[in-house]
């Protein structure tokens, strides 16, 4: 008898409540475990002021990402040579693209001899050179390998820097590389508007940019003249 009046006056060993409670008994509440419901606050410490925050239910788990947040870019480029053409690139990507992610990654000549623009978002190329441009581009990059290759012999028969015809050459090294580079940037130039648009494309069901798709579609009705004021 004395056990079992112990078990009595100190309760039932395991409680639920709500709508975990076994039988009808979960039906007489309506309280949804979701929200948040505090306890009683503990009296010690009492000089501590607490408060809490109203009960609330989080509705919007995943909201939309503003305009451009949800886009990864890499740009693939050729190390050292081709690094001031990438970071003149990325500025105008960046003030097109505001909020976009957009990662480096310098490659060696043999793997990546210019420049690639790729969507990290499904693997979409955006820009690589075209037969023409890559023709171009390839003509000053030759020039370039024979240069260098005749400072390297430079270096070799006369030692570093002691040649009297080296700084000339080097100089027209230097010049021939800024030269590949401005050529690779007046290349992205061209091509800044069509890389944009398709870094923009999918948008609207995918990174939450229907408002601005809805204003490109509007202006270009006005450029038309097939919006009705």
């Amino acid at each position: 008898g004395l056990p079992c009046a112990r078990q009595q006056t100190r309760g039932p060993k395991y409680v639920r409540k709500g709508i975990w409670a076994r039988g009808d008994f979960g039906l007489h509440s309506t309280d949804d475990p979701r929200i948040f419901r505090p306890g009683l606050r503990r009296q010690y410490p009492y000089h501590k002021q607490r408060s809490w925050s109203p009960q609330y239910m989080c509705l919007r788990h995943n909201s939309l990402a503003p305009t451009g947040h949800g886009l990864k870019l890499a740009i693939l480029y050729q190390k050292f040579h081709l690094a001031q053409a990438f970071y003149d690139f990325q500025s105008k990507l960046k003030f097109h693209l505001p909020g976009a992610q957009i990662l480096a990654e310098a490659q060696s000549s043999a793997i990546e001899p210019f420049l690639k623009v790729l969507r990290l978002n499904d693997g979409r190329t955006l820009w690589t050179p075209n037969k023409m441009q890559k023709a171009a581009l390839k003509e000053i990059n030759d020039r370039i390998t024979k240069q260098d290759l005749a400072v390297s012999r430079l270096k070799d028969v006369f030692g570093q820097e002691t040649a009297p015809t080296y700084v000339p050459e080097q100089l027209k090294l230097n010049e021939q590389r800024q030269e590949l580079v401005e050529e690779l940037n007046k290349f992205l130039t061209n091509d800044l508007t069509s890389i944009v648009k398709m870094a923009k494309d999918n948008l609207e069901c995918r990174y939450g940019a229907k408002d601005e798709q809805k204003e490109e579609n509007n202006a270009e009705k006005e450029q038309t003249g097939d919006l009705v004021p």
